[in-house]
């Protein structure tokens, strides 16, 4: 478990990532149009058919360079300021459920920072069913109330199979490299800053203790699809799409990846796993598909669950 004081200092951050979105607002530049003016928009493009011709599907149009999403269809909805609120309330509610606010109240709670959490199949099937709920929560929102077309929205037809596997490995190769680079200097740069004597995450310190399959499995299923899924959904999908929507698109992938490293309620991971979602948000930006961040993710939990149980201690991330 954090100590009392590590977790009052991810809070402190929080604070301020919170605390800068009203100045990123006032400082947001005009955002320009969802379609940029060297493309023609889409009756324009359709009128080109022959008559009777059946409209080409939305994912015919590839997104231009540097754009986020695919040109929209003439029925699809964008991003509206109603989005915005739900993207932020959705940041506080999983900031008290998973990140430093919860870690700070059970540190303050009588846990001291050697407590060690009992890692059972009953944790991991909360955490399974909680990821669920969450999952549940956004595509509620985003399918029943806002009526999105969630293969447009998230671009799930942007990308053929086999582009969407090679980009992600691709997108992987490159983020593990940027991970590790910046793990070699973070510990002591944390350390130096803070004063304290920081540890890894307390399922990475714990888990090689658990012996019994079935919580291993759970645990595999956890990391490798309900994380990915529910983490992405949430920090690219929906916060880092929204706010590049209303504001810097710089600040939508600092911000929302700082917030993304903060929930994980751990100090000494806070930079690596920023830097992390920084290429997640990065590689959605360029490819256009949440399918590539997404796998991403999974492939790199994948990577450090095997890390974890079959690897040597320094490979631990």
């Amino acid at each position: 478990m954090p100590s009392a004081a590590e977790s009052l200092i991810l809070l402190y951050v929080l604070g301020i990532v919170f605390a800068s979105l009203p100045v990123a607002m006032l400082l947001r530049g005009r955002r320009v149009p969802a379609l940029p003016a060297s493309m023609p928009p889409l009756p324009a493009m359709t009128s080109l058919l022959p008559p009777g011709a059946p409209p080409l599907p939305v994912d015919y149009y590839a997104p231009p360079h540097g754009e986020l999403f695919l040109p929209p269809a003439p029925d699809s909805r964008s991003w509206s300021r109603q989005d915005a609120w739900f993207a932020f309330v959705l940041a506080v509610v999983v900031a008290v459920l998973m990140g430093p606010v919860s870690a700070y109240l059970v540190a303050k709670a009588g846990f001291g920072e050697d407590t060690k959490i009992s890692f059972t199949a009953g944790l991991f099937i909360t955490q399974i069913v909680f990821q669920a709920g969450v999952i549940g929560l956004v595509l509620a929102w985003l399918v029943a109330y806002r009526k999105f077309n969630l293969v447009q929205r998230f671009g799930l037809r942007a990308r053929g199979f086999w582009m969407t596997t090679g980009l992600t490995l691709l997108c992987l190769v490159l983020a593990y490299i940027g991970v590790i680079l910046v793990s070699l200097v973070s510990q002591s740069l944390m350390e130096n800053l803070t004063g304290l004597d920081l540890k890894q995450q307390g399922l990475v310190e714990s888990a090689p203790e658990i012996t019994d399959n079935t919580t291993r499995v759970l645990m595999l299923i956890t990391l490798c699809l309900g994380a990915p899924l529910m983490e992405e959904l949430i920090f690219r999908g929906v916060l880092y799409s929204v706010m590049a929507r209303y504001l810097n698109p710089w600040y939508a992938c600092v911000a929302s990846s700082l917030f993304f490293g903060l929930i994980h309620g751990n100090l000494l991971s806070l930079i690596p796993l920023t830097v992390l979602g920084m290429f997640l948000a990065e590689a959605y930006r360029r490819t256009g598909t949440l399918a590539v961040p997404v796998l991403m993710h999974a492939i790199f939990n994948l990577i450090s669950y095997l890390a974890i149980f079959y690897g040597p201690p320094e490979l631990r991330q």
